[in-house]
């Protein structure tokens, strides 16, 4: 599946917000210098999924703060809280 991300690089705590079932706004720590960023937004979609840091790859947005990414859809149906349910506009912060 294709998630489109926006980036918030260089904020206080990390943080995910859930606007619908494929998209969301992720707030890093690091600041968006030498890929530092992009790894650490891999980090927290790894966790938030449950799912190997190899199968979540940048497809577009590198160097810009949206991003699409793909997830294999198995990981996206179940997210880290467990409950299998949706997690629209769900905000878990990570910090």
């Amino acid at each position: 599946m294709l998630l489109t991300i926006y980036a918030r690089p260089s904020s206080r705590e990390q943080k995910i917000v859930w606007l619908d079932k494929d998209t969301a706004k992720i707030s890093l720590k690091s600041p968006a210098k030498e890929g530092k960023a992009n790894k650490e937004l891999v980090d927290l979609l790894a966790k938030e999924l449950s799912c190997q840091k190899s199968l979540i790859e940048i497809i577009r947005g590198h160097t810009i703060k949206i991003k699409h990414i793909t997830v294999p859809d198995r990981f996206l149906a179940r997210r880290a809280d467990g409950s299998g349910k949706d997690a629209s506009s769900q905000i878990r912060h990570l910090s």
